[in-house]
């Protein structure tokens, strides 16, 4: 009898640790897949700083708004690329200027062409301005990625 009762705490405490691990499992299942949701969610929060700052500076600077207007892409690139390289280096930008109601075509990025495989973040602006007693606007479109 004694010897039954054994066998059967025996069983009881391997269940329950059985259940304990079990647990375990799934809970640390849980802790990896919540820290890569939050991962990816800090990247697009990033991605989505850099755009802002950049964009907010173009059109706030009256230099670099006359550069869109003129479709000036060198003068855009340079300073794209000297926000990029001292504040945000493990990224990589391409830009393009078009109508307001077109989208960008392959044709239209500077300096580079979007990749293929990569995760891209865009967003942009439209700068308005008077010409002939007629306003006109350029959308401004600003693509980057992660090097």
């Amino acid at each position: 009898m004694v010897e039954m009762e054994k066998r059967k705490n025996k069983k009881a405490w391997l269940r329950i640790l059985e259940s304990v691990i079990g647990v375990l499992i799934i809970l640390l299942a849980l802790i990896f897949f919540v820290s890569q949701q939050t991962k990816n969610i800090g990247k697009s929060e990033k991605a989505e700083e850099v755009l802002g700052a950049i964009l907010d500076s173009i059109e706030k600077n009256q230099t670099l708004r006359e550069a869109v207007i003129n479709e000036d892409n060198t003068t855009l690139q340079n300073f794209i690329a000297s926000q990029i390289n001292t504040l945000y280096p493990f990224y990589n930008f391409t830009f393009c200027m078009t109508q307001p109601h077109l989208t960008c075509s392959q044709q239209n990025f500077y300096p580079y062409q979007l990749p293929k495989k990569k995760e891209i973040f865009s967003d942009s602006i439209l700068i308005s301005y008077e010409e002939n007693n007629r306003v006109k606007s350029t959308k401004f479109m600003l693509y980057i990625w992660q090097k």
